[in-house]
């Protein structure tokens, strides 16, 4: 078996307008993982990784509980000839359960377009949430670009919204850019 570790960081900075209401700005959730991978993909074989992760909540949440929390979620990954399908699916522990699948294309041999489907649930009742009318349950669509600057370093864009049923903290607009950096060891 060959485990191989991967790590990450997402650290958010957003910048929100909205008619009639001063603009808001600052930094997110931060959230702090790490990818065990148990078994490779490839040669006919699911490659199957799991990804221990930390979020840090921006602010204390109303109900007085801490702004550290963990997930755990599984994934699971199937290569074939220029493409891959990627799943995968956990628990937070604030309460809420979620999965998403991702299907990539290659392009050429240093681009990638990927679209991608993600569901939550929250498995707790939250008379405020319920009083504000949001969904337990949500479902995004997204669809990105990647493009390998080298074979260590890439660089990433993606677009999405909220495709289920809407509500105030359903997102018209998701957008996120990156660049990504493969370290290797001595």
């Amino acid at each position: 078996m060959n485990r191989k570790l991967q790590v990450g960081m997402t650290v958010p900075y957003y910048h929100a307008t909205e008619t009639g209401v001063a603009v808001g700005h600052g930094f997110g959730d931060v959230y702090l993982n790490a990818k065990v991978q148990l078994r490779a993909p490839g040669q006919g074989q699911t490659g199957v990784g799991v990804i221990p992760m930390v979020e840090i909540l921006s602010v204390t949440p109303l109900d007085g509980s801490s702004r550290v929390q963990w997930a755990l979620p599984v994934s699971i990954e199937r290569q074939l000839s220029g493409w891959r399908l990627m799943a995968s699916g956990g628990y937070f522990s604030r309460g809420a359960l979620f999965g998403a699948g991702a299907l990539e294309f290659e392009l050429s041999k240093r681009a990638w377009l990927t679209g991608s489907l993600s569901h939550s649930y929250s498995t707790h009742h939250d008379d405020l949430s319920a009083a504000l009318g949001f969904n337990k349950a949500r479902t995004d669509a997204s669809g990105g670009l990647t493009y390998a600057l080298r074979p260590d370093v890439g660089v990433y864009g993606t677009l999405g919204r909220t495709i289920s049923a809407r509500d105030s903290n359903s997102a018209s607009l998701i957008a996120s850019a990156g660049i990504s950096f493969g370290l290797k060891h001595p």
